[in-house]
């Protein structure tokens, strides 16, 4: 599997900026842990770097450590999957700040958009295929407030109904972001 996700990574709330990567200082270095991610100038979509996710059966992302836990956050990212194979693909996950994952987004091994809720176990899978070989920009919003979260996702400026609903994200803030596919064996 093959997939170059982003050449921009931003997280926000709705009024400030926390935390943006346009990777063009060539390296991965504002990220608080890197494994496999590498930054590359091949694939991208504007300046001169973006980062690229190539799996092999490793896990390959990066994440960032937030200064201040979030209970609602905008998380931002181009991405272009070069190829993909059988498999589901990680684009971006909101963390706890202890790592414990809340919600994930992936094309799923069919192509479709999709999201995995890990805080209140749901799998949604949209109807929305995604594109191989052209750059896309993932919007996702949580609000994480018990059983009455929500999730609002937009794809290339159009929102994605089946990706916007009241979800069940648990209590435990946002407090870190990742980047790509911590999953083996894809």
């Amino acid at each position: 599997n093959v997939s170059s996700p982003s050449n921009l990574a931003t997280t926000s709330t709705p009024s400030s900026l926390l935390f943006s990567d346009g990777f063009e200082s060539g390296n991965l270095a504002q990220w608080t842990s890197v494994t496999g991610l590498t930054v590359q100038q091949l694939q991208v979509y504007a300046g001169a770097y973006a980062a690229r996710e190539t799996s092999t059966g490793l896990a390959t992302y990066a994440y960032k450590q937030l200064s201040a836990t979030q209970g609602e956050l905008f998380y931002r990212v181009r991405f272009k999957i070069v190829s993909q194979g059988s498999n589901l693909a990680y684009l971006l996950k909101f963390r706890t700040a202890s790592g414990s994952s809340i919600l994930g987004a992936y094309v799923s091994s069919t192509g479709k958009l999709a999201y995995r809720n890990d805080a209140g176990q749901q799998t949604v899978v949209s109807a929305l295929p995604v594109s191989r070989g052209v750059w896309h920009m993932l919007q996702i919003r949580i609000q994480i407030n018990g059983g009455a979260g929500q999730t609002e996702t937009w794809l290339d400026g159009v929102r994605v109904d089946a990706l916007s609903k009241a979800e069940a994200l648990g209590t435990a803030p946002v407090g870190r972001i990742q980047l790509g596919d911590n999953s083996t064996g894809t």
